[in-house]
C-alpha cells in the first residue's frame, strides 16, 4: 500500500492510499529526495503541484505539512512586497 499526497494550486488537496504505482511512478524514500522533487517541480514549474508518493503514513504526512508551510511562507513573502510596493510601483511574482 502506498500514500499519495496530491499538491494542486499550491495546496495539499488529498492524501490517499494506493495500491499500485504506473511505471511512471515512484516512491520518495529519502525527505531528500521528497525535498529535492519539490523544489524541482517548483523551479521548472513555478508551483509545487505534483503526486508525491510514500510507503509511510508518517513521511506522507511530514510531507504534506511541509508543502503546506512552504506555501504558507511564500504567500507570506508576496504579501510582503506587495505591501511595500511604493505608489504606482508594479509588481509580478
Amino acid at each position: 500500500m502506498y500514500i499519495c499526497v496530491i499538491v494542486r494550486h499550491n495546496l495539499v488537496k488529498q492524501i490517499q492510499h494506493q495500491n499500485d504505482l504506473n511505471k511512471d511512478q515512484f516512491v520518495l524514500k529519502t525527505n531528500l529526495e521528497a525535498g529535492t522533487l519539490l523544489s524541482e517541480n517548483f523551479q521548472a514549474n513555478d508551483c509545487i503541484d505534483g503526486d508525491y508518493f510514500f510507503d509511510d503514513d508518517e513521511r506522507a504526512k511530514t510531507f504534506a505539512s511541509v508543502c503546506m508551510d512552504f506555501t504558507q511562507k511564500l504567500l507570506q513573502s508576496r504579501l510582503d512586497r506587495i505591501e511595500s510596493l511604493n505608489s504606482g510601483e508594479e509588481f509580478t511574482a
